[in-house]
């Protein structure tokens, strides 16, 4: 049984008598206590950072480095697996170490800018802040999904 002595000033109390956030009751609750769960959850979305989830959508290799006038340079890239979107997020591996996580800044297949480019073609990669490009980087493409902040499965 919860009283009052239980409160607290800068966290929840939960029981099943009722809940309490800065020392203001909220509601009391009945045994078995399905609203207090409802109001748990709705409570806990506030309070809890956010999960997010990497998925790999696509795999790139840098087979040449072409230096542009005005863009700087544009990695050479064949794609090898899935496929590289421009509006995915990038992280450029060499000898197995990241060496840079970002966004794309332009994405070409031959001469013409493209939403995506699937295995098998080449593209032209250039990535916004870095362009010290090698030939043999690998360029991970990959989406980030925001889930809910419970493993449980009581937030989604």
């Amino acid at each position: 049984m919860i009283s009052e002595q239980d409160k607290a000033d800068d966290y929840l109390v939960c029981g099943n008598d009722y809940l309490s956030v800065k020392d203001i009751i909220i509601s009391l609750y009945k045994e078995g206590g399905l609203d207090l769960i409802e109001d748990v959850e709705k409570a806990l979305k506030g309070m809890l950072a956010p999960e997010f989830r990497e998925t790999v959508i696509g795999q790139a290799t840098v087979q040449a480095v072409f230096k542009i006038t005005k863009m700087g340079n544009i990695a050479g890239c064949r794609v090898n697996s899935g496929e590289i979107r421009r509006n995915a997020r990038i992280r450029v591996m060499r000898n197995g170490e990241v060496i840079h996580e970002g966004e794309v800044a332009s994405l070409k297949h031959e001469k013409d800018d493209v939403k995506e480019v699937r295995q098998g073609f080449d593209c032209g990669i250039s990535l916004k802040n870095f362009s010290d490009y090698l030939a043999g980087d690998i360029m991970i493409s990959y989406t980030v999904e925001k889930v809910g902040a419970l493993k449980s499965g009581l937030l989604e």
